[in-house]
């Protein structure tokens, strides 16, 4: 009697309070897993129209207008306040500002996480609602590459297909042998080859040092690799979609100069080729020198723009004049000055401590005035020395002159001789 009384006692006081709390975390995992998404198609809604078969000229063409948005967990706060802007297709498109100041969110909305309320703006593609489209297919093509890469426990070559169909792995030879790969290759492009993607992406110096080369195990978030090595399969990863819009997101922030201006011509080559749309996000603001176009973000809308032609946006924004208004901080009362015309040359002097003439003392001013001075004078003596080098090249390269030629007369009776200038 006592033994059974025990036994109801532990199953009801010991086990199965435990059991509960088993149970919990199980119940919240298929809650999430059952959760419908509220961008999927409802039944009864007009179909939604394939991204990959309305592409502009290979890339996007993105308008956003007017959008106002606030993220669902803290709605009191608009992260975006009237935000309007255009990204032609197959331009590279800056976006720079201070943080917080909707940068990362404009790219949640391009790649339709969230969506934007009625009423309060719009974003299009391509001429269409953003809503017009079916999210599978617009984010298939879309490559994003992250400041913090996500790598998978496997192979280089794994990680670097991840996303990629197994069928248009078969039918771009990815998958196929040594042996079968060597027919495939001489019969298909060669800028299509997982060699050719790796060089672009800066990342096969380091993987053909490795004995297995793309099938060296990498570890679980490729914990054998540099942080620079990460950054570039992860921007190998994006560009073997061939998208139709590459969003960078500080994507060179642990590699070097060289490496990272390298990867940049790369990139500008692929897309002169291909005609992607190019959305970059950088800190390092010298890494969006090769920009179309610039939009410089602050409190959620557009401060500062320029649309160019010529990969020039930064190098015409940098003659655009700081102007400084003085205004009272409502918090504090105390006098401020406020930026409110040249805020990216404002940014760019500020990460690479140029100070604004403006603001300097005429003591500061006549030693800068100095400096520049001797600078200009070496300037010029090099160039008057290399202007002399390439005249002095040019001499010793000219043939030598043709010495002069005689000619005699063929009059007997005269003595008379005359000399013929070559």
């Amino acid at each position: 009697m006592w033994g059974f009384i025990h036994i109801i006692r532990y199953w009801m006081v010991d086990l199965f309070p435990e059991l509960s709390r088993t149970l919990q975390p199980a119940e919240r995992v298929f809650a999430v897993i059952e959760r419908k998404s509220t961008i999927e198609a409802n039944p009864g809604d007009p179909e939604r129209l394939d991204m990959s078969k309305n592409l502009l000229n290979g890339g996007l063409d993105i308008k956003i207008k007017d959008v106002s948005f606030a993220y669902p967990t803290m709605s009191e706060h608009r992260v975006m306040r009237g935000l309007s802007m255009h990204i032609p297709a197959g331009r590279t498109v800056a976006l720079c500002g201070k943080r917080g100041c909707g940068k990362s969110t404009t790219l949640s909305l391009i790649q339709r996480q969230y969506d934007v309320d009625a009423g309060a703006g719009s974003i299009e593609i391509n001429g269409k609602s953003i809503q017009a489209y079916e999210p599978r297919t617009l984010r298939k093509v879309v490559s994003v590459v992250a400041q913090k890469v996500n790598l998978f426990d496997g192979t280089i070559k794994e990680n670097i297909l991840f996303g990629i169909s197994a069928e248009e792995q078969k039918v771009r030879g990815f998958n196929l042998g040594e042996a079968e790969y060597s027919a495939f290759a001489s019969k298909h492009d060669q800028k299509d080859s997982l060699d050719y993607w790796c060089k672009m992406a800066c990342c096969w110096d380091f993987i053909s040092d490795f004995p297995l080369k793309l099938e060296t195990r990498i570890g679980t978030g490729g914990v054998t690799l540099s942080g620079g090595q990460e950054q570039c399969i992860a921007i190998c990863r994006a560009l073997i979609k061939r998208p139709a819009a590459l969003i960078l997101d500080e994507y060179t922030a642990a590699l070097d100069g060289p490496t990272q201006k390298k990867v940049a011509e790369n990139i500008a080559t692929i897309q002169r080729e291909l005609g992607f749309t190019v959305v970059q996000i950088a800190h390092r603001l010298e890494t969006l020198t090769n920009s179309d176009c610039l939009y410089f973000l602050e409190h959620g809308k557009v401060a500062e723009s320029i649309m160019t032609d010529d990969m020039t946006a930064t190098k015409k924004l940098l003659q655009t004049p700081i102007v400084y208004k003085k205004s009272v901080n409502d918090l504090t009362g105390e006098s401020e000055e406020k930026i409110i015309a040249g805020h990216f040359h404002a940014t760019w002097n500020s990460n690479f401590d140029i100070e604004d003439v403006h603001k300097m003392d005429l003591d500061d001013l006549e030693k800068k005035e100095k400096e520049l001075a001797e600078e200009l004078k070496r300037v010029q003596v090099t160039a008057i020395k290399k202007r002399s080098s390439d005249n002095l090249g040019e001499v010793l390269d000219e043939p030598p002159a043709q010495p002069p030629q005689l000619r005699f007369s063929d009059n007997k009776s005269s003595s008379s001789s005359s000399i013929d200038a070559p």
